[in-house]
């Protein structure tokens, strides 16, 4: 008895010893064995899948070595398979360089990756410290902007990325800015066509009016005189006109400007025309010498407005034209690059066609940078009132959009000889079919912190450094404010309107007044708007 009592006060005594288990704490004992488990499963299902995406690569490319996959480890499966659509050369180029750069590349899309890994070793070791935003926003730039952009310093790089954005676009809607009707490009044709035939009999008309009205001063025909100079100015007036009916018809059937700016344009060139439609009123009502000599200065004073204006009109709609040629362009070159990038992942060598297709993309970069020059000295003729600089800077932007047209035909040809390369290669590819890399677009983000200027007529060398001055000190001050001064002259009476929107400091209002007394003594209508704001 003594032994069993012995017995049970030693049990009592192991017991009171063992360490008390929180129900909690064995919960999560079990958690911690079950996360324990979970884990070694999801290791052993990425080992599987790496084994077997490394089986598959390795059986599709037989001179892989083994070694070069297996730096791929640290990627998961979907990173995986999108690097192992790259072929063995541009593979073994991205194994050698160092985890976080493999980490970071393989999260850009193989036919984007392709671009970056046929850059040297500097400039992937440049673009691989941007962040993956820029970095994403990089890959999608054209082969020869990537190559240009990768030049920069990584400062001046970010900054330019800064500049781009990416933008997903529907590519059938893509290069139509408004959708006209058959009915409606049919009918502006018809009327230009019109316009044209006009032109040309007025031209044949003006040729016999200056012979006849020569052979009348001559003869000393006084009445012969004023009755052909009447009829050149009528003439001449409808020659002007028509010469504005035929660009008006092509701002009607031009899809490549947005409505807004279509109606714009239509109501400047109507507004031109009525003033020339009034001039021929008053004409037709003039028997005096000096009534026809008041009249021919003022058609040719409306002519030579008109010139300028048509000039900048005709450059607009060519510059919007190119536009959209590049524009094609560059979602092509997408669409190339994305068949190319197929037509490898079948083990087809394809780097012959790649130098070419970087050819064409450097040709379609020179005629964008060539288009930007003429925008930008399209842009300059409009902010100046000097008539020698406004002729000479639409000289020069006439000159730079000749040559962005020649670098778009010979880009052309290098494409022409692109597709006949892939179809030799690989008969069967699909040009036609939309891909998912032509849905996305990198557009440049419009400037705001600027002031816009337009000066329509001419003015003194004095009154256009008022204008500068002006224009500097908005800049400066960053002021948000709009002015407008528009100047008439109505049968030698002038009418001066000011009118000015937003707060302009004293400095500016003076400069502002001095610009306005200065037109006073205007021989010809001016017009000046300063439009300034949005500064960041």
């Amino acid at each position: 008895m003594k032994k069993i009592i012995k017995l049970i006060i030693l049990a009592l005594f192991l017991v009171i010893a063992l360490p008390l288990v929180n129900p909690e704490e064995t919960k999560n004992m079990k958690n911690t064995s079950l996360d324990q488990t979970n884990s070694l499963k999801e290791d052993l299902a990425k080992e599987r899948q790496f084994a077997e995406i490394k089986r598959q690569k390795l059986e599709k490319t037989q001179d892989l070595e083994e070694k070069t996959i297996e730096e791929f480890r640290i990627l998961e499966k979907n990173e995986l398979q999108n690097i192992m659509k790259l072929n063995e050369e541009k593979l073994v180029k991205l194994a050698g360089l160092n985890k976080s750069q493999i980490k970071k590349l393989a999260e850009i899309k193989a036919v984007n990756l392709r671009k970056i890994i046929g850059l040297d070793e500097k400039k992937i070791n440049k673009i691989t410290s941007l962040d993956q935003a820029q970095l994403e926003k990089l890959s999608n730039l054209d082969r020869a902007r990537l190559n240009k952009f990768s030049q920069l310093s990584i400062n001046s790089l970010n900054k330019e990325l800064q500049k781009l954005e990416i933008k997903k676009i529907n590519p059938s809607a893509l290069f139509r800015k408004r959708i006209l009707t058959e009915q409606k490009i049919r009918t502006a044709a018809e009327r230009f066509q019109v316009a044209e035939q006009n032109l040309l009999s007025l031209k044949k008309d003006l040729d016999a009016e200056i012979k006849l009205l020569k052979k009348a001063k001559g003869s000393k025909d006084e009445l012969g005189v004023k009755e052909h100079s009447k009829k050149y100015l009528l003439t001449a007036a409808d020659a002007i006109i028509n010469h504005l009916e035929k660009i008006k018809s092509r701002v009607q059937q031009s899809q490549n400007i947005d409505e807004e700016e279509a109606l714009e344009l239509i109501k400047d060139i109507n507004k031109k025309i009525q003033e020339l439609e009034d001039l021929k009123s008053s004409a037709e009502d003039i028997e005096t010498k000096d009534g026809i000599k008041s009249i021919a200065k003022d058609i040719n004073a409306a002519w030579k407005r008109t010139r300028i204006s048509s000039e900048f009109y005709v450059r607009l709609l060519v510059n919007k034209k190119i536009q959209e040629t590049i524009k094609r362009s560059e979602q092509l070159e997408k669409k190339l690059d994305s068949i190319l990038a197929e037509i490898e992942e079948k083990a087809f060598e394809v780097k012959n066609i790649e130098e070419i297709l970087t050819i064409f993309s450097e040709k379609i970069d020179e005629a964008r940078e060539k288009l930007k020059e003429s925008q930008g000295k399209s842009i300059k003729s409009r902010a100046t009132g000097i008539e020698a600089d406004i002729q000479q800077l639409i000289i020069e932007s006439k000159s730079s959009s000749q040559e962005s047209e020649i670098l778009l035909k010979e880009a052309h040809n290098i494409l022409t000889e692109i597709v006949k390369g892939i179809k030799a290669l690989y008969p069967a590819v699909d040009f036609e079919k939309d891909r998912l890399e032509e849905q996305i677009m990198i557009e440049e983000k419009e400037e705001t912190s600027k002031v816009n200027v337009e000066i329509r007529g001419f003015l003194k060398t004095s009154q256009q450094t008022l204008v500068n001055s002006l224009i500097q000190n908005l800049n400066q001050t960053k002021t948000n404010a709009e002015i407008e001064i528009d100047a008439t002259v109505e049968k030698e009476n002038l009418e001066l309107k000011k009118e000015i929107k937003g707060t302009l400091t004293d400095h500016q209002k003076i400069l502002v007044t001095q610009l306005t007394v200065s037109l006073e003594d205007i021989g010809e209508n001016v017009k000046i708007k300063i439009l300034a704001g949005e500064f960041e």
